[in-house]
């Protein structure tokens, strides 16, 4: 599930865009848009990493003569591929990235599914199991995906808080840019906003439970 969708105390897009046009003119349509902008180039910006927050969990309901299964949303990676019995993983399906898998697999093989793969990632969100499945059956997909640009003002970002805060440093070194402002404010916001993530990345980076660590 996106995680804008379990928070409704998260930013939006209209609050975001007058926060960053504030320092210049958040009264001027075009200042506006320009922040609106600056916020969707720091998106795929930070989408150019993993992040946390980003995992989705997808059920599929597998059809016997059917091997391509659409995603709820376009992918960066795969996280693992499990059959389903009443909703419990019982058998992890083995991953293959798609550039071998087309030259290695007869496509057009018929059996129970022993592999999965993904094509055209980052653009599209499609899952392709082999052999194509002879039965009906459920699987479960854990994956990252991208975190969406925004439209409309009254929508929230679809990131916590604390990312939110570290994403809008680099919007403001967007907005800079695109607004002209002095070298200085420019160069310290690039400083900011490569800090910011920075200290994020670090942040996801740490480990939580370490029982099992040796």
């Amino acid at each position: 599930m996106p995680t804008a969708a379990a928070a409704v105390d998260r930013r939006t897009f209209g609050e975001c865009k007058t926060e960053l046009a504030r320092p210049y003119n958040a009264d001027d349509e075009t200042t506006l848009a320009i922040a609106g902008e600056a916020l969707n180039s720091a998106v795929r910006a930070y989408n150019r990493f993993l992040w946390p927050w980003e995992v989705l969990t997808q059920n599929i309901t597998v059809v016997a003569g059917t091997d391509a299964y659409a995603l709820d949303t376009p992918f960066k990676k795969p996280l693992s591929l499990y059959f389903t019995q009443s909703g419990r993983k019982w058998k992890r399906i083995a991953y293959e990235p798609y550039d071998s898998f087309v030259q290695n697999y007869w496509i057009k093989s018929d059996g129970s599914p022993v592999m999965y793969t993904l094509r055209n990632e980052f653009e599209t969100g499609q899952l392709t199991v082999w052999p194509r499945p002879i039965s009906g059956d459920t699987m479960q997909l854990d994956y990252y995906r991208n975190t969406p640009s925004l439209q409309r003002d009254e929508t929230p970002f679809e990131m916590p808080e604390y990312a939110l805060e570290a994403m809008m440093q680099w919007a403001w070194f967007e907005m800079n840019k695109r607004m002209r402002g002095n070298e200085g404010r420019i160069s310290q916001s690039r400083q900011d906003a490569f800090a910011a993530r920075a200290e994020l990345v670090a942040m996801c980076a740490l480990r939580g439970d370490q029982i099992g660590d040796r």
